[in-house]
């Protein structure tokens, strides 16, 4: 009788570090997302590497031209493009922020008995969630924009990943 309470003490202490370690791990991209301002990000990593190198304008160059209405801008390839590359880079940033985001809710749910479909639907309304507080937060601060573009796009990072993640399972599977 002894042992088996001491297996079943152990067990809960395992899966309370477990979900300690899915707490703190949601944590630290929820730090990221909304304690780190994207554009000291921008002018600190973003723009030095896009800015001087040649290479990258030649890549832009190769591709077909590419244009588009985002948030107000207008934005073409080939007139700017140094401005697309950038732009791209921070687009797609956001959306493996947030599809870690979601992924890391799906786990943090998992590890509190909300399993399947009902984790990564829940999940994805969390990444929506936080999303639209980001953009309302930006859309009320000085100097910055929020809009209803980033809140898809960042969905839309999570629904990629969610995607990827489900079918490798039914590939492994």
């Amino acid at each position: 009788m002894v042992q088996g309470a001491e297996r079943m003490i152990i067990g809960i202490e395992k899966g309370f570090i477990k979900n300690i370690t899915r707490v703190a791990l949601m944590f630290f991209w929820l730090g990221i997302i909304i304690l780190v301002p994207n554009n000291e990000l921008e002018k600190e990593y973003v723009y030095p590497v896009v800015q001087d190198s040649e290479r990258i304008e030649q890549i832009v160059m190769t591709l077909p031209q590419i244009q588009f209405h985002y948030a107000g801008r207008f934005h073409d390839s080939y007139a700017n493009p140094i401005e697309f590359a950038q732009f791209t880079m921070r687009k797609s940033a956001h959306m493996v922020l947030y599809g870690f985001l979601g992924l890391s809710f799906v786990w943090v749910l998992k590890g509190f008995g909300v399993n399947g479909l009902r984790s990564w639907i829940i999940a994805g309304l969390l990444v929506l969630a936080v999303a639209v507080a980001d953009e309302t937060h930006q859309y009320f601060t000085d100097g910055r924009t929020g809009c209803i573009e980033d809140v898809i796009i960042d969905v839309v990072g999570y629904i990629i990943l969610a995607f990827i993640v489900l079918s490798l399972r039914k590939f492994k599977t």
